[in-house]
């Protein structure tokens, strides 16, 4: 449990679906907030999968699609201090 996407920003990738398909197949599909402080909480969905595998897949998720469009966040234990990633 070491990355997690923005679930709001997973919403209308049809332009980049075979990407998408990537972060689909590994997502664990449990809904997390990481800030209750917010309006939105930051709602993420973590990715099931090791965590070499979950960078490989975030490199290449980030060929296509910048930052400001699709969320992805790091963390080490899971459990505070998430980094964009």
């Amino acid at each position: 449990m070491t990355y997690a996407v923005h679930l709001m920003d997973l919403q209308g990738w049809v332009k980049h679906a075979p990407l998408m398909s990537l972060l689909h197949l590994v997502m664990d599909g449990q809904v997390r907030f990481l800030n209750e402080r917010q309006i939105d909480g930051q709602p993420v969905v973590c990715l099931n999968c090791g965590e070499e595998q979950a960078a490989a897949i975030v490199q290449v998720v980030r060929l296509k699609i910048p930052r400001e469009k699709l969320r992805i966040y790091y963390n080490k234990t899971g459990n505070g201090n998430w980094k964009a990633v």
